[in-house]
């Protein structure tokens, strides 16, 4: 289906831009040089990344005002 390999795409890009940038170390400018799209699309993909991320931990972990734990 279009509509699955338009989201496949769009978490793909997110996936790449954090492993550009948080691994790999380069720059948004450069991230966006190497897949062909515009800083600001960097931009937003890196925030889609690691909303993805925090949403995962929150999966794993409580939190109170001084302490992280694991759930049990």
């Amino acid at each position: 289906n279009n509509e699955d390999d338009n989201l496949h795409a769009f978490s793909e890009t997110a996936n790449l831009s954090f492993k550009f940038i948080r691994e790999d170390g380069l720059s948004y400018s450069e991230v966006a040089e190497i897949l062909g799209l515009s800083i600001k699309t960097i931009d937003a993909q890196m925030v889609i990344a690691v909303a993805r991320i925090r949403a995962k931990l929150m999966n794993v972990i409580e939190t109170s005002p001084n302490k992280i734990y694991l759930k049990k």
